[in-house]
């Protein structure tokens, strides 16, 4: 079977998507990434942590980056911390943690349409920040 491959650089994700998924519920990106658009495919990969393990970095990223029982045992240790009393509590917070980051990536960008990573530079940026605040 010969998969397409997906190159996302420069599209807007959901149309991309869509129109591949029309072609193939699987691609691999140029770096030979999985792409999952299948719900029949998506859901394989879900029951079969040994094949399609959640441990793709040898740090640690909990819960994450566990699979199976582990995974839910610590989904249900953790859960509890995030219930809608304990979320409004940390919301002043993140929300300042958020604002300091979006300035600090308005600062740096200079000429307005400059492109960032959003994943790199907000969401993991924000989630170690939000979590250490």
């Amino acid at each position: 079977m010969s998969l397409p491959t997906f190159d996302p650089a420069g599209l807007e994700p959901r149309s991309a998507t869509d129109e591949l998924r029309e072609r193939s519920p699987l691609a691999r990106t140029p770096d030979g990434t999985w792409v999952v658009l299948g719900h029949a495919e998506a859901l394989a990969v879900v029951e079969d942590a040994e094949s399609f393990s959640s441990e793709v970095s040898r740090f640690l990223q909990v819960p994450n980056g566990l699979d199976g029982a582990e995974h839910a045992a610590m989904r249900a240790a953790t859960d509890p911390f995030f219930g809608t009393e304990e979320m409004a509590r940390l919301a002043p917070v993140l929300r300042e943690v958020a604002g300091g980051l979006v300035e600090e990536l308005l600062d740096g960008v200079g000429a307005a349409g400059t492109e960032i990573d959003a994943v790199a530079a907000l969401g993991a940026v924000f989630a170690v920040r939000g979590q250490t605040a």
